[in-house]
């Protein structure tokens, strides 16, 4: 996916769920205005999401789980107010030039 803005379902569900393996890179994208999660990845995918801006959401942001990974690249995350960035049971994921605030 190059160059998007991802809001689905007028903000009533999540932004972009990876899973089962799911490969790929994100680019470009502008995530924001989900009820649910921002960015969900789970179940050993390992997407990368670069330059994208993730924002204004109504739960959290990027949400790694469940043996997943995520190369997260010069991006930029606000607004989400549980959290920015979360890992749990995920595995050597890495964030590299981020913005969070």
């Amino acid at each position: 996916m190059n160059q998007m803005e991802i809001d689905v379902n007028q903000g009533r569900g999540a932004g972009l769920y990876v899973r089962d393996s799911g490969r790929g890179l994100i680019e470009r994208c502008q995530i924001f205005g989900n009820a649910l999660l921002a960015v969900q990845i789970e179940e050993h995918a390992a997407p990368r999401i670069r330059k994208c801006q993730i924002y204004d959401g109504h739960s959290g942001g990027v949400y790694i789980a469940n043996a997943a990974h995520c190369g997260l690249e010069e991006g930029e995350i606000y607004g989400n107010p549980l959290f920015s960035i979360t890992a749990a049971g995920g595995r050597n994921s890495t964030v590299s030039h981020w913005r969070v605030r």
